[in-house]
């Protein structure tokens, strides 16, 4: 891996803008004072090529066999990450002892790690006293100042203030009627407000999740400066399960969690599907409560609604699992009526490009249907009305 990147840097030198960044002197072993070399060129304004990294690392035969096992340059993200892989397995055989295979995965192993050593701390730790005053101070201070969590682009869902820290919210719905615009909608109105959010996403690449955000801008270019200098990670790495999500709001401490979805999570072995999910649901509630952070779950709603006259969602249409609906805080569902072939809403507006946040679980105040205003695209989320 090495001998692989180093060598791509000496044949083909632009690389360096994007390699070097990713690198640090202790990945390597057998060529840390050539890579020093090529960062100290690279540093300096030097553009790299085998003609300049020989002037100040005269060990030419080794260059010249290095940029010769090279033969394409196609693959050097993947040398990148196996060598830091490598790296890692060192530093954790330094720090536990555990020697990994070439074939272990080490962020794997780290996330097990650091979850039973969270399970022995909250296991011997006492929970730190609260005073009665202080509690009471805090009780006030919600009475009185209603909107203490994430603010969204809809006045009428923020009077609920569903994402105060602490609570678990499920946004629930069919496909195609919204769901993930709609928290693509709340991630960039949480941005903006400075809020740190981890976004983890399941189903969609990152690349396309931005390029979703990106939509909502008339000038795309200027959305990617913004989008920028916003304070979001998002993983999009596939069947993570309850273990990764606590190690990631661990390592990363955000304001707000999304997932999107929870039932494409990795499920807990040995039980019926409806137990794990129970397991999941009752891991994210007690990790909001535990951390102090919404975490806004995103959930598949099976086919009932499309039976009923009214197109108006329960709780039990969350699909596989009424554990969602025990440990949820706050439940809403995302509802587009011109999908269900509704024209006209009962006050003869038309429902060509609305939706229906229906609000039917609230632990902290009222249940209502808020009507919305979008577009085709479904990148604008506007206030309309309620009803």
């Amino acid at each position: 891996m090495e001998k692989a990147i180093l060598g791509s840097l000496l044949i083909e030198g632009e690389l360096s803008e994007m390699v070097i960044p990713q690198l640090k002197e202790e990945y390597f072993i057998k060529h840390k004072e050539l890579f020093t070399a090529i960062e100290t060129l690279h540093k300096s304004g030097v553009k790299i090529s085998l003609v300049s990294v020989s002037q100040v690392y005269p060990n030419m035969g080794e260059l010249l066999d290095i940029s010769n096992s090279v033969a394409s340059t196609a693959h050097i993200d993947q040398w990148i990450r196996q060598l830091k892989l490598s790296w890692l397995r060192r530093k954790i055989y330094t720090i536990t002892g555990k020697e990994l295979g070439g074939f272990d995965d080490p962020e794997e192993y780290l996330t097990d790690y650091i979850t039973e050593l969270t399970g022995y701390r909250d296991e011997v730790c006492e929970a730190h006293d609260r005073s009665l005053s202080d509690i009471v101070d805090q009780a006030l201070n919600q009475f009185y100042e209603k909107k203490t969590g994430i603010q969204t682009s809809i006045t009428s869902l923020n009077t609920l203030d569903p994402f105060h820290p602490g609570r678990l919210i499920i946004l629930g719905g069919r496909p195609s009627h919204g769901k993930t615009a709609f928290s693509l909608s709340i991630l960039k109105t949480a941005s903006d407000q400075g809020k740190k959010v981890l976004y983890f996403s399941l189903e969609m690449e990152d690349y396309e999740l931005v390029s979703r955000i990106l939509m909502t801008y008339e000038n795309p270019e200027v959305g990617g400066g913004e989008v920028l200098r916003w304070p979001v990670k998002i993983i999009d790495k596939g069947g993570i399960g309850l273990d990764y999500v606590r190690s990631m709001i661990i390592k990363n401490k955000p304001d707000f969690v999304i997932i999107d979805y929870i039932g494409l999570m990795r499920l807990p072995k040995g039980e019926k599907r409806t137990y794990q999910l129970g397991d999941i649901s009752h891991g994210l509630k007690n990790l909001a409560k535990a951390h102090k952070v919404p975490i806004l779950a995103l959930a598949q709603a099976n086919r009932e609604i499309e039976d009923r006259t009214d197109k108006q969602h329960r709780m039990s249409d969350l699909a596989d699992s009424a554990d969602l609906e025990r440990d949820a805080d706050f439940v809403m569902f995302t509802t587009r009526p011109k999908l269900f072939g509704i024209e006209f809403y009962r006050d003869d507006i038309k429902t060509e490009n609305t939706a229906v946040i229906q609000v039917v679980k609230n632990r902290h105040g009222e249940c209502k249907n808020i009507r919305v205003r979008t577009n085709e695209s479904l990148t604008v989320w506007e206030d309309f009305n309620t009803f």
